[in-house]
C-alpha cells in the first residue's frame, strides 16, 4: 500500500511545491522518494510473477466463482465478498492475506477461485500505476514542458495518433471537495467545456467503480469515449488512486458502436490524488494520460491538442473544485453534504490519515 508516497517529478517536490513554488515543509530527498518507489516497483514486480493471475480476456465480475470458495463458517469469508461487491479492493486484498494465514488449508482452494483470481488482476492494476508513476519520473525530462505555471506543470508529446500528457497539478482545496467536480457525473458539462451533455452511466454505478460514455467534441471533430473508473482509496498514506480505461473487462455490458462520423477513441489514465498532509492545506495531483484518437490528425488539430486542449481542461477543472465554496447556487456544496455513497466521508478518512504524516 506504499503507491502513493511523496514524488519527486520533473520541478514538482516531493511536499507538493510546483517550480520552487516552496511551502514551509521539508521536503523529501530524491533518494527517499525513489527508495520508496523502488519499493513499490519490487512490489508490482512480485505480483506480476503470481501463478494465480489471469489473463485479460479471462476476467469474471468479482462476485462471479463464488460458488468455488470454501464452506467454512468463519465470518471473514462472507466480509471479503462484501469488500469485493463494493469494490473496495485494497480492503479486500487485506482480508484475504489474513484469511490464507488463518486458513493455510484453504489457500489452495481459495486462491484457485475466480472470484480471488479477479481480486488479484484488480490489485496488480492499483501496483501497475504504482510502476507508471516511476516511470513518469524518468520521462519528464525527455519530453517537452507545454504548460506551466507556479501551480502547474504540464508535459506532452504526440506520435501520430497517439499522445501522451503528464502533469502534476496542486489545488489549494481539500481532496474531498476536488473530487465533486469529477464525481458528480449529470454537473460535469456544467464545467467541461469539451462536453455539450454530461457522461452518460453505462450499467450499476458503485462508489468506487462506473463505467460512462461521452463525446467530446474537439475543434470540428466529435469522439467518443467509453471508459471504466476504477479508484482505491489507500488509508494507509492518505490518497486516492484512479485508474481510468477504455480498455476493461466488459463483463456482459452491452456497448453499441458509435455513430457516424463519431470516433472512438482509446484512452489510459491513471490519477494519484495526494492530500497534501501534517498542517499544510490543499491538494496534489499526478496524472498520466494515453490517448489514441485512431488517425494522425492535420497539423492545426495537433498543436491544438499539443498546446491548447490539456491547458484547457486543467483550467476548467482548477475552477470546478472551487465551485464547493465558490459556487453561485448550493447544487455543488449539497451534492457534498448529501453524500450519497459515502464517498466524501471515505475521502475525509484519507485526509485525517494525510494529517499524521
Amino acid at each position: 500500500k506504499t503507491l502513493a508516497v511523496p514524488l519527486v517529478m520533473g520541478n514538482v517536490d516531493s511536499c507538493g511545491c510546483v517550480d520552487n513554488l516552496h511551502c514551509d515543509d521539508t521536503c523529501f530527498t530524491e533518494d527517499l522518494a525513489h527508495a520508496a518507489l523502488v519499493e513499490q516497483g519490487e512490489r508490482t514486480k512480485s505480483t506480476s510473477e503470481s501463478p494465480w493471475l489471469l489473463g485479460e480476456s479471462c476476467l469474471v465480475p468479482l462476485s462471479g466463482g463464488l460458488r468455488e470458495l470454501p464452506h467454512d463458517s468463519d465470518v471473514n469469508y462472507d466480509r471479503l465478498v462484501q469488500l469485493l461487491d463494493c469494490w473496495r479492493i485494497l480492503e479486500a486484498e487485506t482480508l484475504l492475506l489474513k484469511i490464507v494465514k488463518e486458513h493455510p488449508d484453504d489457500a489452495e482452494v481459495l486462491l484457485q477461485s475466480l472470484i480471488v483470481k479477479s481480486l488479484i488482476q484488480r490489485v496488480r492494476e492499483y501496483d501497475v500505476v504504482g510502476q507508471l508513476m516511476e516511470e513518469m519520473m524518468q520521462q519528464c525530462g525527455a519530453i517537452q514542458t507545454c504548460y506551466q505555471d507556479s501551480d502547474c506543470r504540464l508535459w506532452l508529446k504526440s506520435d501520430g495518433s497517439q499522445f501522451v500528457c503528464l502533469g502534476a497539478v496542486n489545488f489549494d482545496v481539500p481532496l474531498h471537495e476536488c473530487l465533486v467536480a469529477v464525481n458528480e457525473i449529470d454537473l460535469v458539462h456544467h464545467w467541461n467545456t469539451l462536453l455539450s451533455t454530461s457522461p452518460e452511466l453505462l450499467g450499476a454505478r458503485h462508489m468506487l467503480r462506473h463505467v460512462t460514455r461521452s463525446h467530446p467534441n474537439i475543434m470540428m471533430f466529435t469522439f467518443e469515449s467509453i471508459v471504466e473508473t476504477l479508484r482505491f482509496v489507500n488509508t494507509n498514506y492518505g490518497s486516492l488512486v484512479e485508474r481510468i480505461r477504455s480498455d476493461f473487462p466488459v463483463n456482459g455490458l452491452s456497448v453499441s458502436d458509435p455513430d457516424w462520423f463519431v470516433k472512438r477513441i482509446e484512452l489510459t489514465c491513471d490519477q494519484v490524488w495526494i492530500p497534501r498532509g501534517g498542517t499544510s492545506k490543499g491538494t496534489l495531483l499526478v496524472v498520466q494520460s494515453m490517448i489514441d484518437i485512431g488517425f494522425s490528425p492535420p497539423g492545426v488539430v495537433a498543436n491544438f491538442l499539443c498546446n491548447q486542449f490539456m491547458p484547457n481542461f486543467v483550467r476548467d477543472l482548477r475552477k470546478a473544485v472551487r465551485l464547493v465554496r465558490d459556487g453561485e447556487d448550493d447544487t455543488w456544496r449539497n451534492r457534498l453534504q448529501q453524500d450519497a455513497s459515502g464517498f466524501y466521508n471515505t475521502l475525509r478518512q484519507a485526509e485525517k490519515v494525510a494529517k499524521c504524516r
